[in-house]
């Protein structure tokens, strides 16, 4: 989808930048970094009263909320799409009623029977990840998601690259997939043209494919500019980006004081890589003078990230990143006590290495007190996590002893399929064992609060059911 007929996409990227995607780098060092923007102290958004999407200015509405959502519920009945996609988000978010996923599905589906294509792009993306809400297969979600991206809705484009990239319900065809990322890109910035607000991160998975030359001829100088202009935006993604092009020299000039700079404005905003490489080049002294104190705080800083999306999340990734920090060569803790407990909780997350390094330690007497009975137990868990024959059978019975991370790992298992542990897909249970860790309420808390903040059985139930919505005209 061309903003013009005869206008290259990457010209009508530069007029975005000009006129207010930031300006365009120069050849060799982009520009100052803006710092992120927070609420203000003790602010929080309006979460009563219902606003359609495309009203203008949203209006509180604090009295009569139910008055609202009977109102627009009729006018769903009716056959008015607006409204029922209005309804699809009051349950989706809250606003006014209890959430609820069976109810916003009843209504956002309606909604794109009625032609919302923003709203066929949602139940698309309901059919992908959110098994039985919506009736349909991968095939279906493919469909909308092409139905909606040819109407003009960049997000639907981008499931759609990303289903061509992954091979999800399509044929992998990565050239198309690279075609739909340059899509959404020049999208974003034609609704830039047009006095919309721009995205920085909307351009992003194309300069990726820019980068590494997948779908796309090879580029680096251009994906550098977006990187660039990306990064001014506040996108510190891409930040980190630009920091290892401007580093290595790859379509830029080197500039390492430059690219100090950058990891450290990426590290301060939650990106641990920017943390370890700005901290190896410290150590090292690569580029920059030696700094061993500054790069112990940039890695110590680096970790605790990792160690927050452990403990909060029940991010993988995460703890795996917390087991790998400590084991690297140079790194020593500024709080050996702190670094102990974050491999804990890593260690109780399911990675093996977690639990092996702290074994060590414990063994060692170094960081925490010796205790071989407990080094022995994490030894234990090391081999069991590594034993894919034992593996299902320790998270099972630490599961039935209410050890909140095992039935939080296993119902992780369930719900995507792990041949490994001899698991096969199976999301009811998957549900019912993460709720399972939720109800126990320790460091998954927030994780639980963002699959729908609730913690017990029969409340998930009317997340996902239809009860709720019951009680008003149904569309």
């Amino acid at each position: 989808m061309k903003a013009t007929n005869s206008t290259p996409w990457w010209s009508i990227v530069a007029a975005c930048l000009t006129l207010g995607c930031g300006q365009p780098p120069s050849a060799t060092v982009p520009g100052a970094i803006p710092p992120p923007v927070l609420p203000e102290a003790g602010s929080s958004p309006p979460d009563a009263g219902i606003v359609a999407r495309d009203a203008g200015p949203a209006v509180v509405v604090e009295k009569d909320v139910r008055q609202v959502l009977l109102e627009a519920t009729r006018e769903c009945e009716g056959g008015k799409a607006q409204a029922c996609a209005q309804v699809a988000t009051a349950y989706n978010e809250g606003r006014g009623v209890a959430v609820s996923r069976g109810c916003y599905a009843r209504f956002v589906e309606r909604a794109c029977d009625l032609g919302d294509l923003e709203a066929c792009s949602a139940v698309a993306s309901v059919i992908r990840y959110e098994s039985g809400l919506i009736p349909g297969d991968l095939t279906r979600a493919v469909a909308l998601h092409q139905r909606a991206c040819e109407g003009g809705v960049l997000d639907a484009c981008d499931s759609l690259a990303r289903a061509y990239e992954s091979g999800s319900g399509v044929a992998k065809d990565p050239i198309r997939a690279a075609q739909l990322f340059e899509r959404v890109c020049e999208g974003a910035c034609a609704a830039a043209l047009a006095g919309g607000l721009p995205s920085a991160r909307a351009c992003l998975p194309y300069a990726e494919r820019l980068a590494s030359g997948v779908g796309v001829p090879k580029d680096d100088a251009r994906a550098t500019e977006i990187f660039a202009s990306a990064c001014e935006q506040g996108a510190f993604d891409a930040c980190l980006q630009v920091a290892q092009r401007l580093a290595d020299g790859r379509g830029v000039a080197k500039d390492p004081q430059r690219a100090a700079e950058l990891f450290e404005t990426t590290c301060a905003n939650a990106f641990g890589l920017g943390c370890h490489e700005g901290a190896e080049r410290l150590r090292e002294g690569r580029g920059v003078p030696k700094d061993a104190q500054k790069a112990a705080d940039l890695e110590d800083r680096g970790i605790a990230w990792a160690a927050s999306g452990c403990r909060m999340h029940g991010d993988v990734a995460s703890c795996n990143q917390v087991a790998f920090a400590y084991a690297r060569k140079g790194v020593v803790p500024q709080d050996p006590g702190v670094a102990a407990a974050r491999l804990d909780v890593a260690c109780s997350m399911g990675v093996a290495d977690a639990c092996r390094f702290l074994a060590q330690k414990v063994r060692q007497g170094q960081w925490v007190a010796r205790d071989d009975a407990r080094a022995s137990e994490l030894e234990a868990r090391a081999r069991d996590l590594r034993d894919p024959t034992r593996a299902r059978v320790m998270l099972e019975r630490g599961c039935e002893a209410w050890v909140s991370t095992d039935c939080y790992l296993l119902g992780d298992a369930y719900l995507t399929g792990k041949p490994a542990w001899n698991v096969k897909k199976d999301p009811e249970r998957g549900r019912d064992l993460v709720l399972r860790a939720c109800a126990n309420g320790d460091s998954l808390d927030v994780e639980c609060r963002m699959a729908g903040g609730f913690s017990h059985g029969e409340e998930q139930k009317a997340l996902r059911g239809t009860a709720a919505c019951d009680d008003v005209p149904n569309p």
